[in-house]
């Protein structure tokens, strides 16, 4: 996983917190969520409650009923997607 984060430039929670504003600057609502639609169920449902909603990841393991390395790996590979979706707005 370290390989595709290195690759899109989000390798840590701060880069990844940086692309998701700057993302919600370019795109509207609707096609923002037009793309996490695209997403696995999973992982629609961590970007959610991660980036929607406010919620630190830690809080979610509980949530979803996952350990907190389900989580994560959900969370990097929803923005990995995201940002496959619409690429790198810059920030």
């Amino acid at each position: 996983m370290l390989r595709l984060e290195n690759r899109m430039g989000l390798s840590n929670n701060k880069e990844r917190q940086a692309w998701w504003q700057a993302m919600n600057r370019v795109y509207s609502e609707q096609q923002i969520n037009a793309a996490i639609a695209t997403l696995p169920p999973d992982m629609q449902q961590v970007i959610l409650l991660h980036y929607k909603k406010g919620i630190p990841l830690r809080e979610i393991a509980p949530i979803v009923n996952r350990s907190m390395t389900a989580i994560r790996t959900r969370q990097v590979m929803g923005i990995y997607k995201l940002w496959q979706y619409f690429g790198k707005p810059g920030y």
